[in-house]
């Protein structure tokens, strides 16, 4: 009799213990690394104009957007690890008149180009640090 209720509360345990701490998540569902990615957006080695953000889309459609710092300094945190296009976009000033005009903005315009992914290369995120500095040319 001893061991007929020792099984059935050993039984009882491991079912509520089971229910308790759940049995993991969904069958087959990968777990998503992350990490942040940091750098310096600057425009011919100046500056961008304020307003400017940069935008990381991974390999499974996540987009993740920053705003640009006026020294053209940018973090973005929960950044996929692997391959992200990027896209950076902005200000779009006249030929010869950085910034907006009016704001005292010193900042250099972006090029109409680097709004859509593809002129700049892929980063690859990775775990430890990740660096990307983007230096856009008209």
């Amino acid at each position: 009799m001893f061991r007929v209720r020792h099984l059935v509360h050993t039984i009882s345990a491991s079912i509520t213990l089971l229910v308790v701490t759940g049995c993991g998540g969904p069958a087959g569902a990968p777990t998503v690394e992350m990490n942040s990615v940091s750098g310096k957006v600057t425009v011919k080695g100046g500056p961008p104009a304020s307003g400017t953000s940069v935008k990381y889309t991974s390999a499974d459609g996540k987009a993740l957007v920053a705003a640009v710092d006026a020294d053209g300094s940018y973090m973005l945190t929960d950044v996929p690890l692997g391959d992200a296009k990027i896209a950076v976009t902005g200000t779009v000033g006249t030929p010869g008149m950085p910034g907006i005009s009016g704001t005292g903005d010193k900042g250099l315009p972006i090029p109409p180009k680097y709004a859509r992914e593809g002129p700049i290369p892929v980063f690859k995120v990775v775990k430890g640090v990740n660096k990307n500095n983007i230096d856009l040319t008209p």
